[in-house]
């Protein structure tokens, strides 16, 4: 609004500037140039005015067409913007449940651990067991073995003693 007024200001400053020109002009002419005189400066003057009432609407429909560039541009831009945002959400949701099931793992292993330890000392022990009866079991083995070898030598030395083995 203010660059209206202003713009409407130089005009009638130059309008004013225009027409004590003209006025001077008229004075030099003679009184039967005078009619051809004022009829080519008002024929000036309503060109002019035509010429800028083309200027204006020139103007306004630029002004028109570069606000709806703007606008489009405005648009995809918030189009983009849009897609960003989703895709930082997605990002970040997929963040917070990662690091919510990493929480809810960390507990139910921390109330876990106690049952797990208990378990492998169970473990351990049935293990120790297994590795203790399978020792008996060998000792046994080895203690009939050489039992029959002491029996077997027992034997050999009797007949080598009443001299039947050669």
């Amino acid at each position: 609004k203010l660059r209206q007024e202003w713009s409407h200001l130089v005009l009638l400053v130059q309008a004013l500037r225009r027409s004590a020109k003209a006025g001077l002009q008229l004075h030099a002419l003679r009184k039967e140039d005078s009619a051809v005189a004022m009829q080519k400066l008002l024929r000036g003057h309503l060109e002019r005015k035509r010429f800028r009432a083309l200027v204006a609407k020139r103007d306004l429909a630029a002004r028109r067409m570069q606000g709806l560039l703007h606008i489009r541009r405005a648009r995809a831009q918030l189009g983009e913007l849009r897609q960003q945002r989703k895709a930082l959400e997605l990002k970040t949701t997929i963040y917070l449940q990662s690091w919510w099931r990493g929480q809810k793992a960390r507990r139910y292993v921390r109330e876990l651990f106690p049952l797990i330890k208990k378990r492998h000392q169970a473990a351990l022990c049935i293990q120790g067991l297994g590795r203790i009866r399978r020792a008996k079991k060998k000792l046994q083995v080895l203690r009939e073995a050489r039992r029959a070898l002491e029996a077997a030598s027992a034997m050999r030395l009797q007949r080598w003693a009443r001299g039947t083995e050669v």
